[in-house]
């Protein structure tokens, strides 16, 4: 803790040395912190201070904290895999439980490509700004800014009001933003909901509670359960499947939550049974391409779901009319310059010049303007026709377009007998465009299983791996790519990557039993070190023998693991015979060189 500071375990705030509650937040300092969280006031390598829990998930912990050196405010998020690990008797050291090694080591990684990839995502205030990734404590920390929010569950739970349809198109935009950047990155969030996106004290929306695929997966010791209402069907049953287009679902029903005030219906039974509807005074407030937005972004079938976020943001967001501009330079006209005009007008009026020619071009401009007068009114009848009754036989897009922000025409209505959500099989999916360009990622910041399960990755690439063992690379880490991270390449582009298959894996051979040195050269030629130990031997063993290993035979271990081997030495008093019979001949070597010498 910084010297003759002291800071409130609950907000981090400081507050008075001898403040037993503080008066930010009214946290008591001896509010308990349970197993397996971290005790309060814990250093993280002598850096990061921290305090009470914030949540907790099947594979991380999330605690408010201090970052010592700069002063400020911070989320420290740890991996615990809550299954597989336990703290050490200390309470921060993290052990992982005997058998669990291989699945704990490509986690962690799972964890930093997560959030380096995360913080590769600049400029969106919907993210976290990460600020550090640390190894520490036998696991990994992500130190991210902190933000004060509550979850958008406890926002209605508070406020008792469903959100207009602006208001909800307004406040997500930044969220479509910052998930549309995130998938180009290779994140899927896996588990939007009401409790995973938080109203901010800066009055944005924010993504919280990241996870591994791995806990969106049948990994039985890290696999979370589907949210109810809220999670794509196939985010259930045996063949869980995690892709961009199961956040789209996730993301429309929480939409939809916004503006109804109801939890839709749960996704398996909307397959059995799909009942799903708009509430009729909703559905003919909306426009006619948010219904589609609905219809597409919430389709049981993954094969008629929105695919990606762009997409979704055509529907969504086309044809939104910016603000009026009162800032100089803007097209709106002030009181003083229409009074001004209109001096000059009346002074012309009073003054006209003489001109001989006068009345022909009287006559011409009046004939000219009687002709753009008709033509303007033309126009405006038809743009009310269409709006209101020829838009159902006929479809001009820049005109549905130039009207898409007039939400009183009945263009951009549902129609009057709408109450239930259209069949989704009625409203196909756009196409991606041929011939497009795509950015090219950083793949080696991913591991193979997250850029296999992508779907973004799969649209925009074509892969071409190849395995190779590597020990300098955790399993299934990406080595390297062929394609320059950052280049601008072709859709359909073919990219080369070498997979780490992890450090060589060799069979630990059974060698109890044997000399030491038979031992050694068996286990050595297999690839592995060797390292004895002697055992103390009270007459019983024989000397030499390997009486045990520190791995056991039969499993599998990286090749230039070393191994242990416990070999009785020699018993004490063989030792002490042995050497007095060698000092009795040693004696009687040096008695016969001496005689030698006297008789010379």
């Amino acid at each position: 803790m910084t010297e003759n500071k002291k800071y409130c375990m609950g907000c981090m705030k400081e507050i008075d040395i001898n403040a037993t509650v503080c008066p930010h937040c009214y946290y008591g300092e001896e509010t308990v912190q349970h197993y397996p969280c971290l005790p309060k006031g814990t250093l993280i390598a002598d850096r990061y201070l921290a305090g009470r829990t914030v949540s907790m998930a099947n594979d991380s912990i999330t605690y408010i904290g201090m970052d010592e050196q700069t002063e400020e405010i911070v989320s420290i998020h740890e991996f615990y895999p809550v299954k597989i690990v336990e703290r050490a008797d200390n309470g921060c050291e993290v052990n992982v439980k005997l058998g669990y090694d291989d699945i704990f080591d490509g986690c962690v990684q799972s964890f930093i490509s997560m959030w380096k990839a995360i913080g590769s995502v600049k400029g969106e205030i919907s993210l976290p700004t990460v600020r550090n990734i640390l190894d520490y404590n036998g696991t990994v920390y992500a130190i991210c800014k902190y933000t004060d929010s509550i979850t958008l569950k406890a926002y209605f739970e508070e406020t008792k009001k469903a959100l207009s349809w602006q208001k909800a198109q307004s406040a997500f935009r930044c969220i479509f933003s910052a998930l549309e950047k995130l998938h180009c990155a290779g994140v899927i969030h896996g588990a939007i909901s009401p409790s995973s996106i938080h109203v901010g004290s800066d009055g944005k929306l924010h993504i919280t509670s990241f996870s591994i695929p791995e806990c969106r997966s049948n990994n039985e010791y890290l696999a979370t359960a589907p949210i109810n209402g809220f999670s794509a069907p196939e985010l259930y049953g045996e063949e869980r499947v995690c892709e961009t287009s199961s956040d789209i679902y996730s993301l429309m029903a929480l939409i939809y939550y916004c503006v109804t005030g109801i939890v839709p219906p749960k996704a398996t039974d909307r397959a059995v049974k799909d009942d799903m509807v708009i509430p009729s005074a909703i559905a003919s407030s909306l426009p006619k391409k948010v219904i589609a937005a609905f219809i597409k972004g919430l389709a049981v079938s993954r094969e008629n779901r929105v695919r990606s976020v762009t997409e979704l943001s055509t529907y969504i967001y086309s044809g939104t009319s910016a603000a009026v501009s009162n800032k100089p330079g803007s097209s709106v006209t002030s009181k003083t310059n229409i009074t001004e005009n209109k001096a000059v007008n009346e002074k012309k009026q009073l003054s006209p010049k003489k001109n001989k020619k006068s009345g022909g071009a009287s006559l011409a401009g009046l004939a000219i303007g009687t002709f753009a007068a008709v033509v303007v009114l033309c126009s405006v009848i038809f743009c009310i026709l269409y709006t209101t009754v020829l838009y159902k036989n006929y479809d001009i897009p820049f005109l549905n377009d130039a009207f898409a922000s007039f939400d009183f025409l009945p263009i951009n209505k549902a129609d009057d007998d709408i109450e239930a959500m259209l069949p989704v099989e009625d409203i196909t999916t756009t196409a991606l465009p041929e011939n497009r360009y795509v950015t090219v990622p950083d793949f080696t910041a991913h591991t193979y299983d997250s850029i296999v399960a992508n779907s973004t990755f799969s649209q925009n690439f074509k892969f071409d791996f190849t395995f190779e063992y590597n020990d300098k690379f955790a399993k299934n880490a990406i080595v390297s790519q062929n394609l320059t991270k950052g280049e601008s390449v072709m859709a359909g582009s073919t990219v080369k990557l070498v997979v780490s298959r992890g450090a060589e894996q060799i069979e630990l051979p059974e060698v109890i039993g044997l000399q030491f040195d038979d031992a050694k050269a068996e286990l050595i030629e297999k690839g592995f070190k060797v390292k004895k130990v002697v055992l103390e031997n009270n007459g019983t063993h024989n000397a030499g023998i390997v009486e045990m290993t520190d791995k056991v035979s039969g499993l599998e271990f990286d090749k230039g693991t070393e191994i242990i081997l416990s070999v009785w030495g020699e018993h004490e008093e063989e030792t002490t015979e042995k050497s007095s019979k060698k000092d009795k001949k040693n004696n009687k070597k040096d008695k016969k060189t001496t005689d030698n010498k006297n008789s010379d």
